[in-house]
This record gives structure tokens, sequence and C-alpha cells, in this order.
């Protein structure tokens, strides 16, 4: 054997025997997936998982510097109770059904405890101790109740439309979803019409453009753009189209939408009051526009109509056909960037005000940057002149981590300034966020992730960062496959005011059952008079019992009795 094949051949045994101990090495984790992953398989898998919390509160200079005696003795003691304080939440899957216990502890005596069913289909019942043997019941639906999503509503509902026969029978927000889709499809037939006519016609608003453009400190290299340019005027023209179209011809979407006001308690004279300081200058002739005027709409708590919601859009269409009339000669600027693969990475516009009626005018800048990893960094810039000399600034990088030798990295910088240009003073708003994970096998084999993280919201004062409120984590999760543990500190802190803390454990564990003894159930939806008032009396009831057992807990009940006093 020649010596190249000799060192070639000791190389491959080498690795050979070292490839076990690589291996052994590696997590079978992507870092950042180790905790939700067991987590949720672990639930899933219907085993029971127990949550426990130990509680702290830390006072800052701002409270501490308080010259009041019974204000610092009401802190003293609020600090005494949390640190008293535990938290213990068992829960499981019980065959589609999530059976859950919770308890408050405050120096060993159980201040609040609650058992609860939550139910596939959405449906709870809840039983507490301050309850008694009354069930706290929300009905399938209730959880879903909330007002829709600006997506939710154009998905329309499957099976359903509005030519359907006994579609006037339909509840409220299933019309409005139904018919919302509607005009959705509607709006984005006006928007192609509109893209092809424009672009037959000047053959300017979109253009490609195939020079390359090397990449910079914040963009990856560009192999093509589209370049579109669009006078004001003729995109205007599509705004007053799309809402007269709309206003004319959409009268069961209005009437849905007027429905599920009405049922959200909004009265006629309210939503007068704020059509009116939306459109100011837009007047309604009833004669000839077929609408009530506001001034005929007496607040005599009447709920919302047709003919509120039909008169939002007819002066919408007054509107949109105004700033029509008033375009400016300006020429609108859109630039989209695509790399060698076509993926968009980068995205530029020229907003100029394109109407006299309105003095907006900004512009927009959005990059995509890959580091070495492969990692992609966003950044992005925008502008836009608002009324009486207000201009919104905002800037946002963000980094979408991903897996690099088990260590995943990601963070969110930001902020929305208002700014006085006339004054040049800035108030707004700024978010920062970091996450850090590393996932590793432990000397016994079992796969461990370390993870910290951190989102500050701070409101801002001429571009520097005043109060925040801070959301913190740091801790790690254990599995080897068949069981998992999690070990957190959590804080919550406002700048120089104070810092709440918590120890958490979350933890699968032993089975044990949950009971729910059931009683006489109470829909929290439908909640009568009588019904209100016999919560109210059993909680009563129940807390007097509690309030004895506070004298075998002196320090307990003193901290209690200091808050409640004068």
């Amino acid at each position: 054997m020649s010596l190249k094949n000799k060192v070639t051949a000791f190389g491959l045994s080498a690795a050979m025997l070292l490839s076990p101990a690589a291996s052994l090495a590696e997590s079978n984790y992507a870092a950042g997936e180790l905790t939700t992953t067991a987590i949720s398989d672990s639930y899933v898998a219907g085993n029971q998982l127990n949550l426990s919390a130990g509680f702290r509160l830390e006072l800052g200079d701002v409270v501490k510097s308080l010259s009041d005696e019974k204000l610092e003795k009401k802190l003293d003691a609020v600090v005494s109770l949390m640190e008293a304080t535990e938290l213990h939440m068992s829960f499981y899957d019980d065959f589609g059904t999530a059976r859950i216990h919770a308890e408050i502890e405050t120096d060993g005596l159980t201040i609040f405890s609650a058992d609860a069913l939550a139910y596939a289909n959405g449906s709870v019942q809840m039983m507490t101790n301050l309850t008694g043997k009354l069930v706290l019941a929300l009905p399938e639906g209730a959880l879903a109740s909330a007002p829709a999503s600006f997506e939710g509503l154009l998905s329309g509902v499957p099976g359903k439309s509005a030519d359907d026969p006994d579609f006037d029978d339909y509840p409220a927000m299933e019309r409005l979803r139904i018919t919302a889709s509607d005009v959705g499809v509607l709006m984005l037939s006006h928007l192609l019409g509109w893209v092809s006519g424009t672009q037959m016609d000047t053959g300017e608003l979109y253009v490609f453009d195939d020079t390359y453009l090397d990449a910079t400190e914040t963009r990856d290299a560009v192999a093509q753009r589209m370049v579109g340019t669009i006078d004001a005027d003729k995109f205007n023209t599509l705004f007053w189209n799309i809402s007269a179209t709309i206003c004319e011809t959409q009268g069961k979407f209005q009437q849905a939408l007027a429905d599920v006001l009405a049922e959200n308690g909004v009265t006629r004279y309210q939503a007068r009051q704020v059509i009116d300081s939306i459109f100011k200058d837009e007047k309604i002739d009833p004669a000839v526009d077929y609408v009530q005027p506001s001034h005929a709409v007496a607040d005599d708590g009447a709920l919302c109509t047709y003919n509120d919601v039909s008169y939002f859009f007819k002066k919408l269409v007054k509107y949109t056909n105004n700033a029509w009339e008033y375009s400016t000669d300006n020429v609108l600027k859109m630039i989209v960037s695509y790399d060698d693969f076509g993926e968009t990475v980068g995205f530029d516009a020229e907003l100029p005000q394109f109407t006299e009626v309105l003095p907006y005018e900004g512009a927009f800048t959005y990059s995509v940057k890959h580091d070495e990893n492969e990692q992609p960094i966003v950044t992005s810039h925008g502008e836009l002149q608002l009324l009486n000399d207000q201009r919104l600034i905002g800037d946002v990088k963000m980094k979408n981590g991903l897996d690099v030798n088990g260590v995943k990295d990601s963070s969110l910088n930001g902020y929305l300034d208002l700014k006085d240009t006339k004054a040049d003073t800035a108030m707004g708003l700024g978010v920062n966020s970091v996450s850090h994970f590393v996932v590793e096998p432990d000397d016994d084999g079992a796969d461990v992730e370390h993870f910290t993280g951190s989102v500050a919201l701070s409101y801002r004062d001429n571009g520097e960062d005043e109060y925040s409120l801070i959301a913190a984590v740091e801790g790690n999760t254990k599995t080897n496959g068949d069981a998992f543990a999690t070990l957190a500190d959590v804080s919550l802190t406002l700048t120089d005011i104070f810092k709440l803390g918590a120890n958490v454990t979350l933890e699968q564990a032993d089975y044990e059952e949950i009971e729910f003894a059931g009683g006489q159930a109470i829909d929290m939806t439908q909640l009568t008079d009588a019904q209100l008032d016999q919560i109210q009396n059993e909680v009563t009831q129940q807390a007097a019992k509690l309030s004895a057992s506070l004298v075998m807990h002196p320090g307990v009940l003193a901290n209690l009795l200091t808050l409640v006093g004068n």
C-alpha cells in the first residue's frame, strides 16, 4: 500500500472511530425549538404538566423616595404579600378536553383555587373556591366572539354566499364576513383592471431593469428591479372608482356592517359624530344623495342602521372625488428589487403629495441582507408628513435567527416617532427585543436548551428612551425524550418604579386526576340580575370562611389590614 493510501485509510479509520463521539456532542433539537417542542409534545401525548411559581417585588427609586408614611406601609405590605405568595397549576389533555387546576397560596393558605374544563368546541366550565357549587360556563363560540380580524373578514364563510335564499337570516357577523369577502374580490378586480389598463395606456406602470447592483451594507445583490411610476391623477382615480362601486353596489355589505355595529352598542348619533369628524367638508344633500343628514339624527340611544353606514360611504365618495379633482402633477415611484433567485430583497417607494386636499407625502425603504450564515437581517425606514407640521418617522432592524452550530440569536429594534418639524421636537414609542438560545447534550445524554430573552417597550422623548416596560426571561429546559423540565426566572420591570419577578418551574409529572364536581351552571354570557346576586352572595359567604382562616396566619392578616385600612 502506498504512503498516500495509508494516510487516507488512517484518516478514514479515525473519522469512523470519532463519529460516535461527535454525534453524542450534537443535540437532537435545533436551537430555539427544544422548549416549545418538548412542552407541546408532552401535552399532546396526554401527560400531566405541573407549573409552580414563587414571586418577588422590588420597588424602584422613584417609589422609595415618596415621603408618604401611610403609602410606604401599604407598599411594604404588598411586597411582603408577594414574597409569601405561590402559584400552582396542573393541566393535561383528557381525550380532547383540557383539565386545569390552579391554586394561589399565601403563607401556605389557599387564597384562591379553580378547576376548569376547556372542551374542543371552545366551551369552558369553571368552579372556584369563592363561588362554591356554582359552575361558571362559557358556551361554544363565546371565546371566539371577539371582533374579527381583517384577514378573517376577507376569508368569507365556506359554503355560503350573499346569494343564498336565507342570507338575511344569517348572524350579522357571518353576513359581514361573507359580504366583506365579496368586497375584497371587488377591490382586487378593480386593482387588477386598473394595473392592466394603466400599463397598456402608459407603458410605465412597471418596467423591468436587469442592471446588476452589488450588495450594500443593508441589501443583498440585486439581479433585477421592477420600476413603477404612476401619475397622481391616475392613482386618485383608482380610489374613487373603488369607493363609488362599494357605495352603489354593496348594499348587503353595508347592512351587515350596520347590524354588527348595532350589536356592539354603537348608536346612530355616535356613528354620525365619528363620520362627520372624519369628513368635515363633504356636504350631504338629502334631495340628491338620498340619505338622512346628521342634524336629523337625535342622541336618543337608537342603534346604528343601514342609513348611517350608507351616509359614511356617500361621504367617502365625495371625499375621494374631491381628492381626484385636485390631483397634483406629481409622480409616485416604486421600485421592487430581486436577487438571483427571484426573492425580494428590497422595496423603495417615493410618495410625493398626490392631492392638494391632503398634505400627505413621504418615503419608504425596505432591505434584506443575509449574513455569512444565511440569516436574514431586515432594515426598514419610513416617513410620512401629516397635518400641522407633524411628521411620522419610523425605523426597524430585525434579525431572524437560525440555528448555527447549536446557537440561535434573534433581535428586533425599532421606533416610531411623531416629530413636530416646526418646533423640532419629537415623541414616540420604541421597541427593543433580543433572544438567545443554546442547545446541547449534557453528560447524561439528555438534551438541554438554555435561553435568555427580553422585550422592552419605551416611551421616547426627542429621540431618547425615557420610561421603559421590560419583560425578561432566563432559564433552561432539559429533556431525555420521555420527560422534560423547564426552570425559568421571569421578570417585568417598569423603569425606576418596580420590578416584579417569578421563579417558574414547568415539568412533566405523575398523573393525578383533576376532579370536577359539577353543580348549578350559570351562563356568563347571559347573566340575569338574579344570577349576579347569587354569585355575589356566594362569594361573600366563601370570603367570610376564608377570613376566618386568616386568624392562623397573622402576618398575612396584618398586611391585608394595612392595605384596606385608612
